[in-house]
This record gives structure tokens, sequence and C-alpha cells, in this order.
């Protein structure tokens, strides 16, 4: 990675956390219902093509979308593991869990694992992102690693203030198909 990329991905990551501690809860948990709705919107225009969907559980600095998860579709959600992989399975009947990280995930049977290939669409949650469909995530590669294994609809979740003018991006770095905020659904690739 080069230096001045580096740099300016710890910048906008320091200036997005900065944007949450100047946020309060309920301004956020408003926007996050917005987001839902236009989560649903996006379901409903995919879902005659989509019934297998990647969700996220989110970490307390990200849309709150539990209430996307309530619907017809077939929800899968990713499990990290020591080598910083993330798998996706189907939510059995057991509670989720907090795993490596501190992030909800579902227990590990592989009955319920979801082949890569079944994800239709896919959820994706980042630190920021531009109007180009690049995204920066957290730092530690998980969704840069799974996102070329899937042949889904990539479908970038965050708020307002997490779109920036240009992500700084590597040759690793997959864009998404689309960017879901509280006031736009932007259509990147024309899925």
């Amino acid at each position: 990675m080069s230096l001045l990329a580096n740099n300016q991905k710890i910048f906008f990551r320091n200036q997005i956390k900065d944007k949450f501690a100047e946020a309060s809860l309920n301004d956020l948990l408003e926007r996050s219902n917005v987001i839902v709705t236009h989560i649903k919107k996006l379901i409903s225009l995919l879902s005659p093509s989509c019934l297998v969907w990647g969700g996220f559980c989110p970490l307390k600095d990200e849309p709150q979308i539990e209430d996307v998860y309530q619907n017809h579709l077939k929800w899968a959600y990713p499990k990290s593991d020591l080598n910083q992989n993330l798998k996706f399975y189907f939510k059995g009947s057991a509670p989720m869990v907090k795993g490596l990280f501190g992030v909800k995930e579902p227990i590990v049977d592989s009955q319920y694992e979801c082949r890569y290939d079944q994800l239709q669409a896919v959820l994706v949650p980042g630190r920021a992102f531009d109007k180009k469909g690049n995204r920066l995530g957290r730092g530690g590669g998980f969704y840069d690693r799974v996102l070329p294994k899937l042949n889904a609809i990539k479908i970038g979740v965050g708020f307002d203030f997490q779109l920036i003018e240009e992500v700084p991006t590597e040759s690793w770095d997959y864009s998404m198909d689309w960017i879901v905020t509280e006031t736009q659904m932007i259509n990147i690739k024309g899925t």
C-alpha cells in the first residue's frame, strides 16, 4: 500500500469517527430508519431476481438496519475467522453471538453455510463511500477479500456524512453497485 493512500485512509476514517461522535444517538436512529425504508424499496426493485441476500449485524457506529431482515427473503450473515476471511451463514434457530471483533454473527453450522454463489445481493457496511461506488472499510480487509468472490449485487450502506468526494483506492479495493444513505439511493453500475 502506498504511504499516501494509507495516510488518506487514516484521515478519512478519523474524520468519519469524529462525525459519529458529533451525532446524537436519536439522530442516527432516525436516519437509520430512513435507510431501512430505502433498502426496502431497493429490495422491492431487485427481489424478483434476488431472493438470497447477504446482510450484516451493525456495530454501534453503523446504520441500524435490523428491521430490513423481516421480510420474505432468505438472509445470510457474515462470520469472520482467525484468517480474516468472511463466510456467510443462514441464521438457524440459535441467536446471533458476538464474534471475534464484537460483531454479532451466526453460530457456525455447516448445514447453514451459504455458498458465495448463492448470494444474489449483499449489504455492505463501510466507513466511507464515494459516488463512484468506492468503499473505505475499517482497515481489516475482510470485505476486500470476499467481495471479488461474489457474483452478487453489492450495496454499500452508510449515512450521508460517510459520502466523501473520493475514496482513496488500491488495486484490491472492490466497488459497490449501489450506495444507500438516508437521502440517496445511488445506482452506480445500472443494475
